[in-house]
Order: C-alpha cells, then structure tokens, then sequence
C-alpha cells in the first residue's frame, strides 16, 4: 500500500466492487440535513443535545467534542485536543447523552452518535468502551472507519480499518457504517469517493463486507458513490 497527493491506494489491481447488499443512504454535505431513509444530521455538540428531537426521528451527531475548541462541526473537521479526551470531556458526553435520554424516549427518537479522531469517541476502543458502559436506551453508533483515522495512520491504514470493523461490528447498537476513502489534505484525514480510489475502496468495502455490519445500513459521503450501491430511498 502506497500513498501518492495525499491519497491512500493499494499496489495490487483494484477489485471489481459487487455492492449486491444493504440499503444505501447519502449523508448530506455540510454534515447537516437529511441522510434519506436513515436519519437527519445534525452539528450540535451531543454534550448540549437535550433539546427534544422529533417523533420517531434518528438524529446522527458528531461524537462530542469542546465548544471553545477551534472545531468545525460542519466541515468534519476536529483537532487533537487532549481536553477532549480528559476525563472531564468523557464525562460531558455522558452527561449530554444522559440528559437527553427523557426526550428520546417520550419521542421514540434515536441518537445516534458518529467517532471521529477529534471527538471523545476517538477510536473503536473508545466506542468499545462507551457501549460497554451501558449508555441510555435509543443511543448508539455510527461506525465511520475513514473519521478516526489520523494522517499518521494512513501507512497502515488497513491494519486500523480492520481493528474498527473486528472491536465494533458485532455490536449490536452500532446502527450502520460509513463506507469512503480517505485522502491527507491541510494536516488532517477527508472523506473522499470511493469511487475516485477504486483500490482504497476495495480494501475498506472488503472488510465491510465480511463484518456483521454487512447486513445493516450503509452510508456513502458523496453521490458519486451511489450509482454502485442500488441506492434506495436516496
């Protein structure tokens, strides 16, 4: 696996893509608005999130981070910060997520929360952990193996992607996955089509394809993509 702009692909010839499986879903750009037959995107920290979401409503946020930090909620974009995953962050996030746990269920409405590497939820064993210590009943995770990688991380991409599906995807609250590519650009990890990197692609949606996440919902970051995933309500 090499690495040439700042875009990850693989040495080997791209793997023709047989995408013969779950319903596909666009998340919106901006990161707000509606993800078509999966959820509504949302920009509000999840720690502040206690404002009632509407009936039967899934409303997918970024997995928490601190307002006075230099983050860009609408771009994907969270810097390290090791406040963020102090202690105190940790436990603002479960406060936020406790205290939107009356509205949820007077709405049977679900949060669903999206990792990134600049978010308190930060890695598959971050995720791992949260779940293991039994959030609230309607939360629960969005899988996106592209968001917690960092630029470091690219060389051995395949070896983190892999950690991700093998910690998470037996869980059962983790709703859906993010499939995408990932490019270095301004110091930090982006979404990219896959279908811009067909050998990235290869890799990531193999190991989708092989987790129990296969059966749930798939999302895809950019309507290139969609062409080759029987899109369905999108």
């Amino acid at each position: 696996m090499s690495r040439h702009s700042g875009v990850l692909f693989l040495k080997e010839r791209p793997l023709a893509l047989d995408m013969t499986i779950s319903t596909t879903h666009l998340l919106p750009n901006g990161h707000t608005g509606d993800a078509a037959g999966f959820g509504r995107c949302t920009t509000d920290n999840p720690a502040d999130l206690i404002r009632a979401a509407d009936t039967n409503e899934r409303l997918i946020a970024w997995a928490g981070w601190l307002d006075d930090s230099k983050a860009d909620p609408s771009m994907g974009r969270f810097d390290p910060d090791f406040n963020v995953w102090s202690p105190a962050g940790w436990q603002a996030l479960r406060d936020g997520v406790a205290a939107a746990a009356d509205s949820l269920r007077k709405h049977d409405a679900t949060l669903c929360l999206r990792p990134h590497s600049g978010c308190v939820l930060s890695d598959p064993q971050g995720c791992l952990n949260f779940l293991r210590d039994d959030p609230p009943e309607r939360v629960e995770i969005l899988l996106d193996p592209v968001a917690m990688l960092t630029p470091d991380m690219l060389d051995k991409a395949e070896d983190h992607l892999g950690r991700a599906f093998e910690a998470l995807g037996d869980q059962a609250r983790v709703a859906g996955c993010v499939l995408a590519a990932a490019a270095e650009a301004d110091g930090r990890v982006v979404h990219r089509p896959l279908a811009e990197h067909p050998g990235f692609a290869a890799l990531i949606t193999g190991l989708w394809k092989s987790s129990p996440l296969a059966g749930r919902p798939l999302l895809v970051t950019d309507a290139m993509d969609t062409p080759a995933y029987a899109v369905a309500g999108g």
